[in-house]
């Protein structure tokens, strides 16, 4: 395992995808199994989460993509295709599946998750990164500008979804519950 040192901590981890995903995915496991580890959902939060997603979601319409809520299994493939087709009528319709929505979020409303699902793959076609553990950290990372930053709450809840979500399913095969890594930004 690559040592910690004061370096940037994106130079850490270069070269080790692998460990870099085991990292986070210990993270955000420590994060589950002890709610001390974890970063409250405060009314601040969910006020500021709300807030960027629909400067966001504005900003994807404005572009002339609207979401297409299917009840199947959309592919990020198939998405990011429709994010690169031209616009008829200055309007390109998304597939973005309703499916596995029904868990509780402990922020988003279950169509507020779908209009991150949404965002979030618009940030895939902005980067052109894929599903994969360091496609998904480059979207993060895209999305993380400096201004969300100087918004620690936001900031580390964005940088728990997906990527610690992720990591943890990579690494075991299981799909856990969202909560807030206190120290995931410091992996990110």
């Amino acid at each position: 395992m690559p040592q910690v040192t004061s370096q940037p901590i994106t130079s850490q981890w270069e070269g080790h995808p692998n460990l870099h995903c085991q990292a986070i995915a210990n993270e955000y496991q420590w994060a589950l199994d002890n709610e001390d580890a974890r970063l409250p959902v405060t009314p601040q939060l969910l006020t500021d989460a709300r807030v960027w997603l629909r400067s966001q979601l504005s900003h994807v319409i404005k572009c002339g993509y609207w979401p297409d809520f299917v009840n199947r299994e959309s592919l990020l493939s198939e998405t990011l295709d429709a994010f690169s087709q031209p616009t008829y009528k200055g309007v390109q319709l998304v597939p973005i599946t309703n499916l596995y929505n029904d868990d509780p979020h402990p922020v988003w409303s279950p169509l507020e998750n779908l209009l991150f699902r949404f965002v979030h793959d618009y940030h895939h076609h902005i980067t052109g990164a894929d599903s994969t553990f360091s496609g998904e950290l480059t979207t993060t990372r895209h999305i993380l500008t400096p201004e969300v930053r100087k918004n620690d709450a936001l900031a580390r809840f964005l940088a728990s979804e997906p990527v610690g979500q992720s990591s943890l399913f990579i690494t075991s095969g299981i799909y856990p519950k969202q909560i807030i890594a206190r120290n995931i930004l410091t992996l990110i």
